[in-house]
Parts: structure tokens; C-alpha cells; sequence
């Protein structure tokens, strides 16, 4: 690895133009870059983590073998197979506007000072060793206080077929080789029909040869908005169509997604026609698409049969544009998180829902991985990674033997990417790496209460992908009053594996319980969560009982556990 420092000396080499001062690292040699296609199910274990300080706003993309991401001051990269730290690049004083990916290329749009002037300045970086390719620089553009992390210069969003898209203001876009930095076409108000004008603030997000577009027309006193797609090698326009102001858009291999508040999502194909609305009931996104050869897999979210939660739905749109359910996934809050390559869709969810519910207690059991292939065929995995109540799910992508995911602490602000490498086959009837068969009864590890019962009864199960559970809950009670309700939250492959899902949710790690438990995690209203070996359970104790019988029914229960593990 070697570190650079630099001027770059922009408009030539006369000292009154402008410079731009710049830090980078940079990478020597090229890695090989990650497989495009994402690994099939199977069996995942944690292959890196590391921790960030990045602001809320932060985007990651996978460019080569690289994962991208940045912040006003930076733009940098991490190894995606190590999660190390590979090259990085920033302009001190100067704010980095935005920045894209393409064809193993990042092109970076920044603004401020440059000596006596005020410049906009853009840099294409090869993706994999951060080494600058090009660079240009417009000092009379955009008004550098109206610039924002994520939008202005290069508008967001992945690029496509190696083309990025500039704003150069005055509703004018420009098409430019990621590579080179070569105009390849301008797009302005005189390329549009009826005196529309291209929108100043529309985000571009788009993956396949067409790019989306937002323009606003005039009609009367009011104005509307359309949408459509241009041609990313010419920008040629190739369709328009009415829109809402508040929808938005996304496309992959030329199908679009359109969805807005209170709107369902609606898939749109290559020449601007609705191939499918989402009927249920407060559908929304984020979605994403698959496309097989013969049907279309969409995958978005929404309320379930009973109308009482969110589940993700993944549907097939038939070539006569009939619909068949292929899979109904539980609700990850706060999103629903999908990502797909050419040849697969995959979601990230949480492996017990039902257990989600329960307020302040978060749950030590790791996430539900979902895997369609083109066919429609859908298999489960698991990731031995446990989502406290107060994280936020970021980003999620696949590529290699790998899948990656970012989450956002809200308590503490801090941003963990998570690496997750495929390590082998899984049996489809123990997604998690145990037969649930196999795990402890719940009534029997409350043996010490005169009266119990198994929850949920019949015709309420809980499923982990295609598998039922047995009961997990158990209810006991004396003096027809409930005291006690136990929870078999998950059952880990290993202790090793056991104890890091406790750590991630904030347990301690250590004894508890009269030093019975191998890890307690206790959040002060009652409810405690337990580990032995690698049995995890949730424990919940009515107030009514004083501290000494509490630590009584805990101590039971890891006793209980103890022997029957």
C-alpha cells in the first residue's frame, strides 16, 4: 500500500488557476475482484466485521473487490473479503458532494475553495486501487452551499453501462465515460416535448442500460411531473409517462420500479408500461427485481393476510402478466432488505418474528437469509448475527461466496458492516444448523412451577423459513395468576456461536443468575434473557415475585438447561 499527497493542478499549469490539494492511499496491485453472482444457501458463518463513524446518510456500494463509502470530508474503500481498509481519497477544506460506481470505476464530485475561486471539481478513481484516472473541474457551476452529501454534482445511485450522469445545472445533464471522463451526450430543456425542463433535484438510480429521468411540464397554471427513461449510451429519451411528485424510482436491466407514499409499488417494463401493481394493503419498498426468461420476481413489502404487520412478498409477473405468490418472508424492522444479481434475489430478515414483538427484550437469535433463483425456487439460510431493538438495517448485498450487510447503531451512531462467507451445504429442515426437533422443551425447563402450559396452541406455530417450530413458549402460573413465561429463543451450533449472538444484543459476558448462566443479559423491567451452552432462553418473571424468588426460578431454569442440553 502507498501513501500519496498531492497538488493536482486543474486548468492547466498556469499558478492562477485553480488547485485542488488532495490526500490519498492508495493500493499498488490490483486484487482479483468478486464473482458478479452471489453464493447459493447454505451453510454462513461470519467471516469479518468492523466498525465506522459515517453520518446517517452514508450509501456503501461493491465495486470490484472493494465495498465503497464515504463521508463530506472522504471516500474510501474496505477489502471485501477482509473487511481491511484498501484505498482513500479526500480533498482538505473541500466537501465531497457525491460520488458513483461503475465498471470498476468511482467517480467523485466535490466543491469549496480552490484558491481564490470557487470550484466544482470532479475525479475518476480505478475502483480497486483508488489511483486517479481522470479529472476535470467547472468553477462556474452549481453554488457549492446548495450541494449536499449524496446528490448534486453526480446524481445517486449506481451507474450503468459505464456511464455516469452530471448535473451541470441550468437543468442540464451530461452522460460521461466513467473511465475517461469523455462527454459522451448532453441532455437540456431543448431535447424535451411541450417546454418541459429536467428537474434540478431528481435522484438517478438506475442498474441496466436505460437511466431514469424526472422532468416537470407545464400545463395551465400548473405544472406536473413525468418520468421516463433515456438511453445511457445516447440519452436519447425513450419514454415518458405521468407521474406523482412524490414517487420514486429505480431500475434494474431496463425495469423499472415506481413507488411513492401511500402508493404501492409498481413494476414498469422496458417501454414504460405497468406490468404489475402491489394490491395489497400499505405495499411499499424497498424492492427489487429479478428477471428470469421467461417471468419477472419482484420483491417488495407489505401488510399480512391478517392486516396486523408488515411481511416482505416476493411475486412472479408471468409474459401475460399473471401473478403468482412465491414467497411471503417475516418483517425485519425497520426494512424489509433485499438485493439480487443477475441470477438470484436475496432478502435479510429476522429468523423469529415472533419474538420481535415483545417490547425491550432484544432478540439473541440470528438473521433469516433468503434465496430465490430465477426459477422461483426459494431456500433459507441463516447469519450468526444477532439485531439489537435500536439498530438500523443500512445496506445488504451479495457477490462471490459472500454476502455483506450494514447496520446502524441509532443508540450510539456507530455503522458495523458485517461479511458472511458461504462455508458449505445446510439441511433445508435445520436452516439454523440444528434440527428443531432437537431443541429443549420450554415446559420442561420450568419444572419448578406448579402450573405450566405450551404457547403457542395449536394453529398458531411459528415457522423459521419452511419449518415449523415445536412450542417455544411456555406459560407458568400459581394462583391462577401467570408468573413466569420462558422463550427458547435459538439454539446455536456452537457455545462459541451462542455467546457472540448474546454479545451483539449488549449481554454481558460472564456469569449470572448465582452463577449459574454462562451470559445474562437483564434489562431491569422483568425480562431477562439466559445462555447455557448453547441454548439461549428468555426469561420473564411477574412483579409480583420478590428478588429472591426470582433468582430462584432463573437459577431452576439454567439448571433445567444444564441437564437437558
Amino acid at each position: 500500500m502507498l501513501f500519496i499527497a498531492l497538488f493536482l493542478v486543474t486548468g492547466g499549469t498556469n499558478l492562477a488557476q485553480p488547485v485542488v490539494w488532495t490526500e490519498q492511499t492508495v493500493l499498488d496491485d490490483a486484487p482479483p475482484p468478486l464473482a458478479e453472482q452471489g453464493p447459493a444457501a447454505g451453510e454462513f458463518t461470519e467471516a469479518w466485521r468492523t466498525s465506522l463513524t459515517l453520518p446517517e446518510s452514508a450509501r456503501f456500494a461493491l465495486a470490484g473487490s472493494n465495498i465503497v463509502t464515504g463521508t463530506q470530508d472522504e471516500v474510501f474503500a474496505l477489502d471485501a473479503r477482509t473487511g481491511e481498509p484498501t484505498w482513500r481519497y479526500r480533498e482538505p477544506e473541500r466537501k465531497i458532494g457525491s460520488w458513483a460506481t461503475t465498471s470498476g470505476t468511482v467517480v467523485i464530485g466535490s466543491s469549496g475553495k480552490a484558491g481564490k475561486h470557487e470550484l466544482n471539481h470532479l475525479v475518476g478513481l480505478d475502483a480497486e486501487t483508488g489511483r486517479i484516472l481522470w479529472e476535470q473541474d467547472n468553477s462556474s457551476s452549481i453554488d457549492p452551499q446548495d450541494m449536499n452529501f449524496g446528490g448534486s454534482v453526480i446524481l445517486g445511485g449506481e451507474a450503468t453501462n459505464n456511464v455516469i450522469v452530471v448535473d451541470d445545472g441550468d437543468s442540464r445533464k451530461r452522460g460521461i465515460e466513467a473511465r475517461t471522463g469523455e462527454t459522451l451526450w448532453s441532455l437540456s430543456a431543448d431535447d424535451l416535448p411541450d417546454d418541459c425542463v429536467l428537474s434540478p433535484n431528481d435522484m438517478w438510480e438506475f442498474s441496466g442500460k436505460p437511466l431514469m429521468l424526472t422532468i416537470d411540464c407545464p400545463e395551465g397554471d400548473d405544472a406536473r411531473s413525468r418520468y421516463g427513461a433515456v438511453a445511457a449510451a445516447s440519452g436519447k429519451p425513450l419514454w415518458l409517462s405521468d407521474k406523482n411528485d412524490t414517487d420514486f424510482f429505480a431500475m434494474r436491466n431496463g425495469l423499472g420500479v415506481r413507488v411513492g407514499p401511500g402508493r404501492p409499488p409498481v413494476l414498469l417494463g422496458r417501454d414504460g408500461d405497468e406490468l404489475f401493481t402491489a394490491s395489497e394493503a400499505k405495499s411499499r419498498c424497498p424492492c427489487a427485481v429479478l428477471e428470469g426468461e421467461d417471468s419477472i420476481l419482484l420483491g417488495y413489502r407489505s401488510a399480512d393476510d391478517k392486516g396486523t404487520s408488515t411481511v416482505g412478498r416476493i411475486v412472479e409477473i408471468g409474459p401475460e402478466g399473471h401473478v403468482n405468490p412465491v414467497a411471503e418472508l417475516p418483517e425485519f424492522q425497520p426494512f424489509q432488505l433485499y438485493t439480487a444479481t443477475d441470477e438470484r434475489m436475496y432478502s435479510v430478515a429476522a429468523v423469529r418474528p415472533d419474538l420481535s414483538e415483545q417490547p425491550y427484550l432484544p432478540v439473541a437469535a440470528p438473521l433469516l437469509l433468503t434465496t430465490i433463483d430465477k426459477n422461483g425456487d426459494v431456500e433459507h439460510s441463516t447469519l450468526p448475527t444477532a439485531i439489537a431493538g435500536y439498530t438500523e438495517q443500512k445496506w445488504f448485498a451479495a457477490a462471490g461466496d459472500q454476502v455483506f450487510l450494514a447496520t446502524l447503531n441509532n443508540d450510539g451512531g456507530e455503522t458495523i458492516v458485517h461479511s458472511y462467507s458461504r462455508t458449505g451445504e445446510a439441511d433445508p429442515a435445520a436452516p439454523g444448523g440444528i434440527d428443531f426437533a432437537a431443541w429443549p422443551d420450554a415446559c420442561a425447563l420450568l419444572s419448578g412451577i406448579p402450573e405450566r402450559g405450551p404457547y403457542p396452541p395449536p394453529g398458531q406455530e411459528v415457522s423459521v423459513g419452511d419449518v415449523v417450530l415445536p412450542p417455544t413458549t411456555c406459560v407458568g402460573s400459581a394462583e391462577l395468576r401467570h408468573v413466569v413465561t420462558l422463550d427458547v429463543v435459538w439454539v446455536a451450533r456452537s457455545e462459541d456461536e451462542a455467546a457472540k449472538l448474546l454479545t451483539d444484543v449488549g449481554a454481558d459476558i460472564g456469569f449470572g443468575s448465582g452463577q449459574e448462566a454462562d451470559q445474562e443479559y437483564d434489562d431491569g423491567t422483568g425480562k431477562v434473557l439466559l445462555r447455557a451452552g448453547a441454548v439461549i432462553v428468555a426469561v420473564t418473571v411477574d412483579d409480583v415475585i420478590d428478588e429472591a424468588g426470582r433468582e430462584s426460578i432463573l437459577r431452576d431454569v439454567v439448571t433445567n438447561l444444564r441437564e437437558l442440553g
